[in-house]
């Protein structure tokens, strides 16, 4: 016969059913290891904290424990998708560190950090997430570069995708849009370099400079020495020969000026004597 206050006869089978594998700070081996949860006990209602009992599976130390719930803070995520924003609250762990051209950890899909704005107004390459008050982002896609199309005195700009491993060099050959393009300059690392034969990684490079010509553009100083010299029509038309059974231009032929005795201006006289 059981008391009413007594604790109901399979409450211990209740418990054993909570049995469980995690990792858990270990008091004899003064780090984390893997334990075996033996028991999970009651926790106060709206914490969120998990208590219990566990057994280290290296030293074997039985012992209590309790797992609190990792703290979080609220940080404004602004989301950029070609001309389209989208604004939302993001709970994300506290003192967790964010880098501007980094990915944002748990998110689905997957999104690039493109911005930081702290709380003081300021804006920074890296933060905790306890300093920051907004995070603008985009979706990551395939890795891409910034190209400027060169035509004359337009500039056109696209974007042009790369696989891991691609190095841009300038002076050569580039396929963008489907057509093959020469790299004019690479900007990378803060630096614009104009030099034939520089390349550098494409996970450095801002922006590409192409020029949509058949040849590296003339009028550059390292490509001068391969212009051709442009001719007008007249100059083509004087050079072609003519053809031998064309007399050509006939003009009459006049007979030379008199000058006056005290040698002034010449007198033409019409018709000659």
């Amino acid at each position: 016969m059981t008391e009413p206050n007594d604790p109901p006869a399979e409450a211990p089978a209740a418990a054993s059913s909570h049995i469980a594998a995690a990792q858990i700070f270990c008091d004899g081996c003064r780090r984390e290891t893997a334990h075996r949860v033996l028991r999970v006990l009651p926790s106060r209602p709206g914490t969120g904290a998990v208590r219990g009992i566990a057994r280290c599976r290296e030293c074997h130390l039985t012992h209590p424990f309790e797992s609190l719930p990792e703290a979080t803070v609220p940080v404004q995520l602004v989301v950029s998708e070609h001309d389209r924003s989208v604004r939302s609250t993001v709970a994300f762990p506290r003192h967790r560190r964010l880098l501007v051209g980094s990915g944002l950890p748990s998110m689905d899909p997957a999104l690039r950090v493109r911005r930081i704005d702290l709380r003081n107004g300021r804006r920074a390459p890296d933060a905790r997430t306890e300093d920051i008050a907004t995070l603008w982002a985009t979706h990551e896609g395939p890795p891409s570069v910034k190209v400027s199309i060169v035509v004359g005195r337009l500039t056109r700009a696209t974007r042009l995708q790369y696989s891991p491993g691609t190095r841009f060099e300038v002076g050569t050959q580039v396929l963008v849009e489907g057509r093959p393009l020469w790299i004019s300059a690479v900007r990378a690392r803060g630096h614009t370099s104009r030099i034939r034969g520089d390349a550098f990684a494409a996970e450095d490079v801002e922006r590409l400079y192409v020029r949509r010509t058949e040849m590296p553009p003339a009028g550059n100083r390292d490509w001068s020495n391969d212009r051709e010299t442009p001719r007008d029509s007249a100059s083509e038309r004087s050079m072609v020969a003519r053809s031998r059974s064309s007399p050509g231009r006939s003009t009459a032929r006049t007979s030379p000026r008199d000058r006056t005795a005290d040698s002034g201006a010449a007198v033409q006289r019409w018709p000659p004597s």
